[in-house]
C-alpha cells in the first residue's frame, strides 16, 4: 500500500486536482478517497499505479515563474495507467463511480488532466 511503485515508459498519467470546499479538509475524504482507490486499483487490470498528495501550502518561490498567489486547499489524485482508452473505461464502473460520489460530496472542483510519459530517470 505504501511501497515503492514502478512506472513503465509506456505508460499514461491522470493528474486530478481536487479542490476542497470551504470548511472541508483532506482528512475529511481520506476514507473515501480509500475506498475509491482501492476499487480502482482492484478492479481495472490496464491500472498501473496511483498516488494520493495533499497540498502543504507552500509554493516554491525559486521553482514559480509568474504569480504566486494563493491557491486553494486541495489534494491530488494521481493514476498510472496503460493507456487513455483504459481509464476513460474505467468510468464506466458504476461501483467506482458510487463510491468516487463519496468524493465529491467534499469539492467544490475538480479536473481530470492526461499527460503521456515523455522521460523518467533515477538518481544513479
Amino acid at each position: 500500500m505504501f511501497g515503492t511503485i514502478k512506472i513503465p515508459f509506456e505508460s499514461v498519467m491522470l493528474l486530478n486536482i481536487c479542490k476542497l470546499k470551504n470548511g472541508s479538509k483532506f482528512e475529511d475524504a481520506e476514507m473515501a478517497i480509500g475506498e475509491v482507490c482501492t476499487l480502482t486499483k482492484n478492479n481495472h487490470k490496464n491500472f498501473i499505479a496511483g498516488q494520493v498528495f495533499s497540498y502543504e501550502g507552500f509554493i516554491s518561490p525559486e521553482g514559480t515563474v509568474g504569480d504566486r498567489g494563493e491557491e486553494d486547499d486541495h489534494f491530488l489524485l494521481i493514476t498510472y495507467w496503460k493507456d487513455f482508452k483504459s481509464h476513460e473505461e474505467s468510468h464506466k464502473d458504476k461501483i467506482v463511480m458510487n463510491a468516487f460520489d463519496g468524493i465529491l460530496e467534499f469539492l467544490s472542483d475538480t479536473k481530470e488532466l492526461g499527460y503521456k510519459l515523455e522521460w523518467q530517470g533515477e538518481r544513479e
